[in-house]
């Protein structure tokens, strides 16, 4: 078994799927719908619509949104014509697939303003940072808040002495 690409019509890359290890190149994908002009009366009629393709060509590393360009692969494919039926000596005719020459189909799917833009974003702080910054936090919030007890405690003890140095009750 091996990793399957599927990618939608534009050629982003959409989920990974696991394949047969002789599975190559590219195949569409169809889903079978009900056509629109389908009446109420009359049976139903369906027809398959392309959704996109499933990929047997490994993406390279280092691409940040990598998609896959269909139109290179297909100039590639009519370059090399229909692939010729083999028959082996048992009487058995296969179709091999198309070798695949070395092209790069994978392609970066952003922007170079858009690269740019997530090289320069700041990093995340990791979870020993935010603890940290967390735990600075509430040391703020605890001296402040001993800073307030303090000053009502100083009131309260001031009005205390003032009240009871008049007599009390």
């Amino acid at each position: 078994m091996k990793e399957i690409l599927i990618i939608d019509l534009q050629g982003y890359l959409i989920d990974v799927d696991l394949g047969p290890d002789h599975e190559t190149g590219v195949t569409e994908i169809y889903e079978t719908v009900e056509a629109d002009s389908a009446t109420e009366t009359g049976p139903a009629v369906f027809e398959q619509r392309l959704v996109g393709y499933r990929v047997a060509i490994p993406v390279p590393p280092g691409l940040y949104k990598p998609r896959f360009d269909l139109a290179a692969w297909e100039a590639s494919q009519a370059q090399q014509g229909p692939p010729e039926p083999v028959t082996d000596g048992e009487g058995n005719t296969a179709i091999p697939q198309l070798q695949q020459p070395e092209i790069a189909y994978w392609v970066e799917g952003l922007a170079p303003e858009e690269i740019e833009a997530i090289r320069t974003r700041p990093a995340e702080p990791g979870p020993m940072e935010r603890l940290r910054a967390e735990n600075e936090a509430l040391k703020n919030r605890l001296q402040q808040a001993e800073a307030i007890s303090a000053e009502t405690s100083a009131d309260l003890q001031a009005f205390m002495d003032h009240y009871f140095s008049n007599g009390g009750f």
